[in-house]
């Protein structure tokens, strides 16, 4: 995909509606999920080895497996953070915490000087 002049990745950011949040929880609790994670935390692990493994003698190859294993991490924890927002999020929205029901913070009217 080619990105065109006028792309500003500010405005194409994906913001998630509750549907979508409520989605992706659901499947995040999935055994699938699990195994998909494990995956991508095993092909980042090759590319910290890779990295580790390579010859110090040549400077531009490791420098270059270093540089391919920190964009890898840093891709992956990325995705990590993201969804931890999302679920956080979500968490919050589906929350009754502060509602009448169940408020957060029960102060007593009287404690304020009001009618007993």
């Amino acid at each position: 995909m080619k990105l065109s002049a006028d792309y500003n990745k500010l405005q194409d950011a994906l913001v998630l509606n509750e549907s979508q949040r409520a989605t992706l929880g659901q499947y995040m609790r999935t055994e699938g999920f699990a195994l998909i994670m494990r995956m991508w935390r095993d092909e980042v692990r090759k590319f910290t080895e890779v990295a580790l493994g390579s010859d110090l003698s040549d400077d531009k190859s490791s420098l270059e497996a270093l540089r391919k294993a920190k964009v890898a991490a840093q891709l992956f924890q990325g995705w990590v953070d993201r969804l931890n927002h999302e679920l956080e999020v979500l968490d919050t929205q589906s929350s009754d915490i502060g509602t009448v029901d169940n408020p957060e913070n029960y102060i007593a009217i009287e404690e304020f000087g009001g009618e007993q």
